[in-house]
């Protein structure tokens, strides 16, 4: 009975073309094994790359968006007491005389931003003691566009039936300012609220306005 081989000897006794193919045959499984490898480790590299270059397109975007659009917002809060003389002329004054019976109350609203805003409206609601006031507002020519730096105005008046208890403090005058604007692709819309506060005669910000 003829013993079993061993490997060592059924490879001896393989003719050189079939050695040759067994160790080309190796080698590109190797090289297979290897390239696999490396993709994987590029891919990898590549997509921590790409999700980097989204991300960073995304703050030069949103840097670029910022720094180009209209910002539009209350720039300051005019007051004026008026009064009439002997001859039933008017007169204005910056604080309250004991002449004096209206006021009248202006917002300026500017474009801080670096571009125009477009299809611009205002608005004002006045509040005493919480309830809303249904005096009619002064509301001048509105251009519908503001450009950077330009300004726009909305007055309202407090007439003499309530004019010397606002201004003595017995009753509270509150003014929400509202401002909507757009710019190509986007729109905004800004409240402030506001309350008179006589002692110092201007206008307390109370910050944005509450539905």
């Amino acid at each position: 009975m003829t013993p079993p081989q061993t490997l060592r000897t059924r490879w001896k006794r393989v003719s050189l073309p079939n050695k040759l193919t067994v160790l080309c045959t190796f080698i590109i499984a190797i090289a297979t094994v290897t390239y696999a490898f490396i993709a994987s480790q590029t891919l990898t590299t590549m997509g921590g790359q790409l999700s980097a270059i989204s991300e960073s397109n995304k703050i030069s975007r949103d840097t670029f968006d910022a720094a180009n659009r209209p910002y539009v917002g209350v720039n300051s809060v005019i007051i004026t007491h008026i009064g009439f003389d002997a001859k039933k002329e008017s007169f204005t004054r910056t604080v309250r005389t004991h002449e004096t019976i209206i006021m009248f109350v202006r917002f300026e609203f500017k474009n801080f931003g670096t571009v125009p805003a477009l299809n611009v409206r205002n608005e004002l609601r006045v509040f005493l003691d919480g309830v809303e006031y249904l005096g009619k507002p002064k509301i001048p020519d509105t251009p519908s566009s503001v450009f950077p730096g330009q300004t726009v105005s909305l007055g309202t008046t407090i007439g003499t039936k309530d004019y010397g208890s606002v201004t003595s403090g017995k009753r509270k005058l509150e003014i929400q300012a509202s401002i909507y604007y757009e710019w190509p692709g986007r729109h905004q819309a800004e409240c402030n609220k506001g309350q008179y506060d006589p002692t110092m005669n201007v206008f307390l910000n109370l910050g944005a306005c509450t539905k």
